[in-house]
């Protein structure tokens, strides 16, 4: 559901690489009535240097942020200031993710608010655009972008979403309302599914579906995601309950590993001794039930799982 009172969230980060980056800036605006009222913004000292790349990004030296507290030293105030608001992101992933982890790390309580992606927003709204990046976005609306410092971000980030919220139907509104967030792992991994996308003609509508190995087209996520809008549900673990395996790239998966994967192995098992109907798909199939799901969660192949 659109609001008008949330909070606007950025980080800037140590590296690129996954888990291998701490936050060194972490940034909020906390909206009321659509206005700004309050800010928060604090540079972080990393665990370890800053890479190379990231402060030509973030423009953030390691001599800045030598002095600046820890992640673990202000993670109480900045959870204060969100309180439990609805935060705002651009790909929020990779802001919410980083917070949820660095949580984790200091064995504190991770956060758990719900969440707008302006992302997935702006795919949703604006069909005809070939790019939603911030910087897309930005010159569509004819907005200068700015020097990507993470408080700067969030401007950017809120002044996006006001207007992705002027184009937006009350059918469109109404869709919206009915997506709900569901976590598809243990880590922060949270997606959106879409019951308004659901076909009960579909071949995973109310049936359980794993995946058997790599299947290096998409990552894991999108994967889930697009099981999840069909009207599936995702199994991590192969069991007798199972009703499908997407057995993946099998070649690939014995090049890499020299045998097939548990849910594999366990889905064969289950076939030879009968003790399930699990019926397997292969990826030229998996292709065809997901094409309209992909068109419409606006995936495009990343090899990356």
């Amino acid at each position: 559901m659109l609001v008008e009172d949330f909070c606007v969230i950025s980080v800037k980060v140590s590296s690129a690489i996954k888990y291998d980056g701490d936050i060194i800036e972490l940034s909020s605006l906390k909206i009321r009535n659509g206005v700004v009222v309050d800010t928060f913004d604090q540079l972080l000292k990393p665990r370890h240097s800053i890479f190379y790349n990231s402060m030509v990004v973030t423009n953030i030296s390691n001599a800045m942020v030598k002095d600046s507290p820890l992640f673990s030293e202000i993670i109480d105030a900045f959870k204060e200031f969100i309180g439990d608001d609805i935060l705002v992101s651009h790909l929020i992933a990779q802001d919410y993710n980083p917070i949820y982890d660095s949580c984790v790390l200091y064995g504190v309580e991770p956060i758990k608010n719900d969440f707008i992606d302006t992302l997935r927003l702006s795919r949703r709204i604006l069909t005809f655009l070939k790019n939603h990046s911030m910087v897309s976005l930005c010159d569509y609306f004819k907005v200068k972008s700015v020097n990507h410092r993470a408080i700067d971000d969030c401007y950017t980030k809120l002044w996006i979403y006001q207007e992705l919220k002027k184009r937006l139907s009350d059918e469109q509104i109404q869709k919206l309302s009915e997506v709900k967030s569901i976590k598809y792992n243990n880590h922060a991994g949270v997606l959106e599914v879409d019951p308004s996308l659901f076909n009960t003609n579909h071949k995973f509508y109310n049936k359980r579906v794993a995946i058997g190995c790599k299947i290096p087209a998409y990552t894991r996520k999108q994967i889930v995601e697009m099981i999840t809008n069909a009207g599936g549900s995702f199994d991590k673990r192969v069991s007798r309950k199972t009703d499908y395996i997407i057995w993946g790239d099998e070649e690939l998966q014995w090049e890499r590993y020299g045998d097939l994967s548990t849910n594999q192995i366990i889905a064969e098992n289950h076939i030879k001794s009968k003790r399930s109907k699990i019926e397997i798909i292969y990826l030229e199939e998996f292709e065809k039930l997901i094409a309209d799901y992909k068109k419409i969660l606006g995936y495009q192949k990343t090899y990356i799982y």
